[in-house]
């Protein structure tokens, strides 16, 4: 399994990791956010999303009904409209099973 690495600092320039990875190995892209979307993710999403990208919002758990529809919107503002967004946590679990079958995985 491959990775990128976090983007957007100092030691891990945005473009820099971009134009380094040949995105178009991957059989899967997994776009995991955690908070608010900046512009960083934003230059990331922009190039992946010629590969179909699977958005997870993390740290879900907590998130009521209302917060939940303000994060739908705010990615689909500031991303992609048309992707649906996995709400999972790590901490309690929540929604990994539904992740894992959507990414096929056994």
């Amino acid at each position: 399994m491959e990775y990128m690495p976090g983007y957007g600092t100092q030691m891990h320039d945005t473009e820099e990791i971009l134009n380094g990875i040949e995105f178009r190995y991957f059989k899967k892209i997994i776009f995991v956010i955690k908070g608010k979307i900046n512009a960083h993710d934003q230059v990331v999403f922009s190039k992946l999303i010629q590969y179909n990208p699977i958005i997870v919002r993390t740290f879900s758990e907590g998130l009521n009904e209302s917060e939940l529809k303000s994060v739908t919107e705010d990615i689909g503002k500031n991303l992609n409209k048309f992707i649906k967004v996995s709400f999972v946590s790590n901490r309690t679990n929540m929604n990994l099973e539904i992740l894992k079958n959507r990414l096929e995985i056994d």
